[in-house]
């Protein structure tokens, strides 16, 4: 999938800004890279290299309506691209920084939001 910024925390519902502009929601900002194939346009998402943080960054490539096959071999193109540029070639995970990971999370599954409905959660 492809996000319009790098990674936030997982503690925050999404992302309250994107470009200096305010989010109202988290659909709101997720429909920069959705929205254009509700017009049934092809879409492929390439991963580029990371941001100054290390955070992995991608491209959302869209293709013309029905171009499924041009834009898989314009995409197939552009990773060769990459991949001879250090800069913006794909990152490999460190696999044993992942198996020795240990997150700091709380919780494993995070309830869905009660937005002023009244509601009151009971434990």
């Amino acid at each position: 999938p492809t996000t319009p910024m790098s990674p936030f925390p997982w503690t925050q519902l999404y992302a309250e800004r994107v470009d200096g502009q305010a989010m109202r929601n988290y659909y709101e900002w997720l429909s920069l890279t959705y929205v254009v194939t509700l017009a049934t346009n092809p879409t492929i998402s390439l991963p580029c290299g990371v941001d100054s943080r290390g955070m992995p960054f991608g491209l959302q490539v869209i293709g013309p309506l029905r171009g499924d096959a041009a834009l898989l071999a314009a995409a197939q193109a552009m990773e060769q691209a990459f991949q001879a540029d250090a800069a913006m070639r794909r990152p490999r995970p460190g696999i044993e920084a992942l198996l020795n990971a240990n997150p700091a999370l709380t919780r494993i599954v995070t309830d869905p939001p009660l937005y002023a409905t009244g509601i009151s959660r009971r434990r």
